[in-house]
């Protein structure tokens, strides 16, 4: 089976078949007895077992050798093994023997290659039908076996060693763990034993036996399933249909809604989830549906007959065929092979049988007789005798193209049809075979099909392809076309490229015939030519067997390579005749859609047809896959490339070549998504086509996220270019990014983590959170962890306490789930590698510490390119805009928490910091004199302030290089700086000078610049202890309110601060020398009594006046004139009360007016309207804080006492967004506005191009007759 495809057949169908000759005897007298052999495959199809219940032993040998089975060495089980069995009566052991169960299964493991020996597994278990029963306590007497074999240098296996024996019975299967990344390990193998209580584990390594059980339930639906239906009839057959390959699969179908989980048994883990109606529910399977493992999206689904039951389906030649057998109601059931990837008449066959037949059995038992391996599918009969399927049938496949070649042309042979050499009227260079003997005309139907060859005089070959001569083909420099029809109405039927790249020398490239041979309608050619000093050769021909696939990837690679070519235009007319060339091509392949769509989509699953439609910027042909055909879906986003018998990761690769002096191209190698070589092309026609797949994109991912599979590692590249930061911006706008609901077939308790079910228990409020895909082990069979117990004891019992004070009445309630769309969106490889290296060399607790308290920590990456597209987005765009939405504020909130928490751990460091400063300051200020302990406490202190002031210096030091000048200048940045310099200065310089060890600070002559120096730099330490309050969710939403408010009122306060300097200037000119101009002070009045007699005292009082000291006369200077015009807000007119001068009375009545009245009251209504903004944008702010936190956290080598979790490929949340309200309300206005809308008007687009007019094409090559299209569903989810 495929790893990119998947037929959903394999999850509800059983292969119920048995292989036998129809004239055998031997076996009809046993057909009402239980089966007495059981066949199993090795995983990888390599190894055959059989085993025989009736004698107890059995037999193993390599596939390819099947047929000397009754030949191989037999080896004895435990005799043992029913002993339970022979202790009852004769009567009643038959009796049992007749009943279903007890019954075997049997396994059969890949060959193990350990470093001094081949191993191969055998298990064999005697299933008990309380083995299958829900809520059954007695086991029985049910058993399992695995012996381990050696194999020798013959070929063949020593006696076999009884390996364990399990008191447990079930289905069996062995898988083997992956360990291409740890190739020094020694290879793995686990045993798997599925019943009704669930997945029990074994793991295998070489001799040791030392195997630690673990025991994983089934997610909760499905126990519940079990449960209600299972009591009193095994559910053998229900687990059996879940298991393939080494994937379990989980299918629930609750109110309409179809889910199905994809487990994967060597990591226990959900690789996907398969949601909405994928068909309709039936115990006879009629149809079959593939789609894709990766996204999860449908491919196509094909319909054999309503009374049609597919018993058996498999991927077959590399995936290239699906091989199905089916059963009609009183028919043999029959073989079927379907090219999947073809379009020929005969692409589905129908095989007829030789000599054997192919029956079906309902009985459990009967599945024992038979084994699927990949490619194929093995029965044992009642002899014993193993048989293929390829062994049954005679293939009916006919000649796709019988016709032959009879005229060779190049080199010539005498003995074939000889047609008249010719050169094109006017083209020397244009050599022609004719098929008319005496042509009338040397001027052919087309003369020049490859308008960027600036020579016109290049040699170019043509030979007529009927006796009419309306079809020719041309061989160019370095493509060959197939053109039809009459000199004005002309069509291209075919083009073919060499595919070389741009600024490779066309010339040196050009094709040389090796062979060419012309009949009627058809032709084969061998070409050859050099490109960059390696000899190419291609095999070029009409017909394909494939029908029209290989002519349809033809065109679509001929796309890409002459759009390469547009840069060498030279002239209007080859202009024209370029763009007539492309829609030409488009037309090829718009006719191939719409005749044959189901083909169009597997071929677009299979080859890079897309990719190369993209790169050859046929807008209106990527628009008419996209949205031309909305039912069908005509295109399937895809991050793996299918290449042969391998896949290839996508990877950024992308080179850059100068051609034609200063016009660049890009050379895009193989290994990007569609999306993102729309991306990397970066010219205006290709800015339209990116628009037009997310719009495709985004519009179907409402209905199922895996349509968003390829954009969250494209959205960070949207920001390389001017033109496509729109897309990025604009796109986060879509519905689909409120995140779709987990459907209720899906347990939301097998998702939960414990911590986070217990989190919503306690109140409702937004969570995201990494998703448990793993089975849950069952607690009892695993090892007593009493950190991990008294953990869940302390959250459990605070949350008992939390609830009874503060009861929440929605703990019960199911939680309404949403998963974040994109696809691995905060998924970094930092720290895919992180853990690895906790993995593979974990450090002490002891070192993890000492680097902790002493050791700054560093960056992983200096680059952003092995950053999560999360990180990536929040470095690139600087509008806080982007933050609001569900998706980012769901991607943050995930983040924030491993952040925050080192950088709370930073505030730690840097409270001590301030406290060590502020006791330090203290003593020195006292002039103390310490002495003894306290004088050693002292000097202490001092050591540990300069650590702690260096070691986060070091901090900001580090993230200065990990970000570089420009993004590290911010005022924050600037401000932590302050914090932390100006301390230091200012104990370096003042206090730790003046410590003496023998009185401490007694000596100590405090100035007054040294106190103000003390006094400011304290002021900003108690500044940055408030701004790290950022990281606490309260007190952070009124930081960034005040900021918010700061940011939008500091225009209005800077014109009042420059309507004071007016006023107080004047004031200043006024009043800087009164005795000047003669301006003469108020005087005061006093009268004295005497208290006794009250009686007037005669006394004079005589005000000692300064008009040139700043104390007496604030104007005096124009600072202390601006400070007391300031006080005028608060209702201080000192120069009114001084003075006696119209003129000061005048300017403090204006001044009054108009900025105590009038400004002032401006400022406090302003300050209202502005506050609710500032409210508004204080969440913005709050989250781009976060996020830059995160953004910083992520490349971060952090210490991590706790195992590190590996990134979630899908980001969960639960609850409300706190920007839902606001992101709905753009989202409404925004609707039915297309992405692309922006763009399309500025690019000329082909209206009459896609027609039914252009459908329709006389004598053409193409035959589209083809009965089997009405059978196909484009049902997409």
């Amino acid at each position: 089976m495929s790893e990119g495809m998947l037929s959903l057949l394999d999850a509800d169908s059983s292969p119920d078949v048995i292989i036998s000759a129809e004239t055998s005897t031997s076996s009809s007298k046993k057909r009402n007895d239980k089966a007495r052999w059981h066949l199993a495959i090795s995983l990888d199809g390599l190894y055959i077992l059989l085993f025989d219940n009736n004698e107890l032993r059995y037999k193993v040998i390599e596939r390819e050798r099947k047929d000397e089975l009754s030949k191989a060495k037999s080896f004895q089980i435990d005799k043992n093994f029913l002993k339970i069995e022979k202790k009852n009566s004769e009567e009643q052991y038959i009796k049992k023997k007749e009943q279903q169960y007890p019954l075997f299964q049997t396994a059969l493991s890949n060959l193990v290659k350990y470093p001094n020996e081949h191993v191969i597994f055998v298990a064999i278990s005697l299933v008990e039908k309380n083995d299958m029963l829900a809520d059954t306590k007695n086991q029985h007497h049910s058993k399992t076996l695995v012996y381990r074999m050696v194999k020798n240098n013959s070929g063949s296996f020593n006696e076999p060693e009884k390996y364990a024996e399990y008191q447990i019975g079930g289905i069996v299967r062995f898988v083997s763990p992956t360990l291409t990344n740890e190739p020094a390990k020694i290879p793995k193998v686990q045993c798997l034993i599925f019943n009704a209580k669930g997945i029990f584990r074994y793991n295998y390594k070489n001799t040791s036996k030392k195997n630690i059980v673990k025991r994983f339930n089934y997610p909760k639906l499905f126990i519940e399933e079990l449960t209600k239906l299972y009591k009193i009839n095994p559910c053998l057959e229900k687990i059996e249909v879940c298991i393939f390959d080494h994937y379990f699969v989980i299918e629930q179908y609750i109110e309409g809604v179809q889910t199905i989980e994809l487990y994967n048994l060597i990591t226990m883990e959900m690789e996907q989830i398969f949601q909405e109606r994928l068909y309709k529910y039936s115990y006879s399977i009629d149809s079959v549906l593939i789609f894709t493992i990766e996204s999860g999206l449908e491919i196509i689904s094909k319909n054999f007959g309503d009374n049609a039951k597919i018993m058996f389906g498999e991927f077959i030649n590399k995936d290239e065929d699906l091989l199905l057998i089916i059963k009609e109601p009183k028919k043999h059931a029959t073989v079927i092979i379907w090219s999947l990837f073809s379009s020929a008449k005969k692409h589905i066959q129908h095989h007829e049988i030789n000599g054997k037949s192919i029956k079906t059995r309902e009985n459990t038992e009967f599945k024992s007789y038979n084994s699927r391996c990949p490619g194929d599918l093995l029965t044992v009969d009642t002899d014993g005798n193993v048989t293929s399927i390829f062994d049954v049938w005679e293939s009916t496949k006919e000649e796709e193209f019988p016709k032959e070649c009879y005229c060779k042309l190049i080199p010539p042979d005498k003995n074939s049809y000889l047609m008249p050499k010719r050169y094109a009227k006017k083209h020397q260079a244009h050599t022609i075979y004719r098929r008319k003997k005496n042509p009338s005309n040397d001027k052919p139907l087309v003369n020049n099909k490859e308008p960027w060859v600036a020579d016109h005089e290049y040699k170019r070959f043509s030979a007529y392809l009927d006796e009419e001569e309306t079809i020719q083909l041309i061989i160019g420099r370095t493509t060959v076309q197939i053109w039809q029809g009459k000199k004005h109405n002309l069509f291209l039927e075919y083009i073919w490229s060499n595919n070389t790249k741009p600024g490779d020398n066309d010339e040196e490239d050009a094709l040389k015939i090796e062979k060419l041979e012309v009949g009627e309608r058809n032709f084969y050619l061998e070409v050859s030519w050099t490109c960059k000093g390696s000899d190419k050769k291609a095999e070029i021909k009409w017909p394909y067997e494939d029908g029209h696939v290989t002519a349809i990837r033809h065109a679509c690679e001929a796309l890409a390579h002459i759009n390469h070519r547009k840069y060498k235009l030279v002239g209007y007319k080859n202009s024209h005749k370029f763009v007539k060339l492309i829609n030409r091509i488009s037309l090829v392949i718009w006719r191939f859609i719409k005749k044959k769509p189901h083909v169009w989509k597997l071929i677009d699953v299979r080859y890079d047809v897309m990719k190369d439609i993209i790169i050859g910027g046929s807008t209106f042909l990527v628009k008419y896959i996209l949205f031309g055909e909305e039912d069908k879906h005509l295109h399937i986003p895809k991050i793996r490339r299918w290449d042969d018998d391998k896949i290839q990761i996508c990877k950024q690769s992308v080179e850059s070549k100068r051609v034609d002096g200063n016009k660049q191209e890009e050379i895009i190698t193989d290994g990007l998504t569609d999306l993102q070589v729309a991306i990397q092309k970066r010219i205006d026609r290709h800015v339209i086509i990116v628009g037009y797949l997310l719009e495709y994109y985004t519009s179907n991912a409402i209905q199922n996220f895996g349509w968003l599979i390829t954009v969250s590692k494209a959205i960070p590249e949207l920001y390389n270019h001017k033109l496509l930061d729109y897309y990025a911006k604009e796109m986060f706008y879509k519905e689909c990014f409120l995140g779709m609901e987990m459907s209720y077939n899906i347990d939301y308790r097998d998702v939960i983590p414990y911590e986070i079910e217990k989190k919503r228990k306690k109140k409702q409020s937004f969570i995201a959170f990494s998703p448990n895909t793993k089975l849950i082990i069952d607690e009892k069979n695993r090892r007593f962890d009493l950190l991990k117990y008294l953990r869940k004891k302390y959250i459990s019992i605070y949350t008992k306490i939390y609830q009874y004070i503060f009861p929440n009445p929605f703990r019960k309630i199911p939680p309404e789930i949403r998963i974040v769309p994109l696809f691995e969106f905060a998924t970094s490889e930092i720290v895919e590698e992180q853990v690895k290296i906790q993995k593979n060399n974990p450090q002490s607790f002891i070192s993890k510490l000492f680097y902790l308290l002493f050791v700054p920590r560093g960056y992983l990456s200096k680059t952003s390119d092995k950053l999560s597209p999360f990180v990536r987005i929040i470095r690139a765009e600087k509008d806080n805009n982007i933050f609001n939405n569900p998706t980012m504020e769901a991607a943050i909130k995930y983040r924030w928490i491993p952040a925050r928490n080192y950088f709370l751990r930073l505030y730690v460091f840097f409270i001590l910091y301030a406290t060590c400063f502020a006791i330090i300051c203290e003593f020195y200020l006292s002039h103390v004199r310490i002495t003894g302990n306290l004088n050693t406490f002292i000097f202490l202190l001092i050591i540990y302030f300069y650590y702690l002031g260096f070691f986060l210096i070091f901090v900001e030091y580090r993230q200065l290089i990990h970000l570089g000048w420009k993004n590290y200048i911010t005022f924050f940045n600037l401000f932590d700086l302050l914090a932390l310099v100006s301390p230091l200065v200012v104990m370096t310089v003042f206090v730790t000078s003046s410590f003496k060890f023998s009185n401490g600070f007694a000596d100590v002559v405090t100035t007054q610049e040294i106190t103000v120096a003390i006094s400011f730099s304290m002021l900003v330490l108690w500044f940055e202890f408030i701004l790290y309050l950022r990281l606490l969710s309260e007190t952070a939403r009124y930081i960034f309110i005040i900021l918010n408010i700061l940011e939008k009122s500091y225009i209005f306060l800077l014109f009042m601060f420059l309507v004071l300097a007016a006023f107080s200037h004047s004031m200043f000119i006024l009043l800087q020398r009164p005795t000047f101009t003669n301006v003469t002070l108020k005087s005061d009045t006093f009268s004295l009594k005497n208290s006794k007699t009250n009686k007037p005292i005669d006394v004079t009082v005589t005000k000692d006046f300064d008009p040139n000291s700043r104390v007496d006369n604030p104007n005096s200077n124009f600072l202390d004139s601006l400070i007391s015009s300031y006080f005028w807000l608060s209702g201080s007119y000192v120069q009114n009360d001084t003075w006696d001068f119209w003129a000061v009375e005048l300017l403090t009545l204006l001044a009054s007016i108009f900025v105590v009245t009038v400004l002032q009251n401006m400022f406090i209504a302003f300050m209202g309207g502005i506050y609710s903004d500032a409210d508004t944008q204080a969440n913005s702010a709050l989250l781009r804080f976060r996020a830059d936190s995160v953004s910083d956290y992520e490349a971060l080598d952090d210490i991590h006492f706790l195992p590190l979790e590996p990134d979630p490929k899908y980001i969960f949340y639960l609850g409300r967004p706190t920007c839902l309200a606001s992101w709905k309300e753009i989202c409404d206005k925004k609707k039915g506005i297309k992405l692309y809308s922006k763009y399309e008007e500025k690019i000329a687009e082909i209206k009459d191009l896609f027609v039914i007019e252009n459908l329709k094409v006389e004598n053409t090559l193409w035959d589209w007759k083809d009965d089997d299209d009405n059978e196909f569903s484009y049902e997409t989810t």
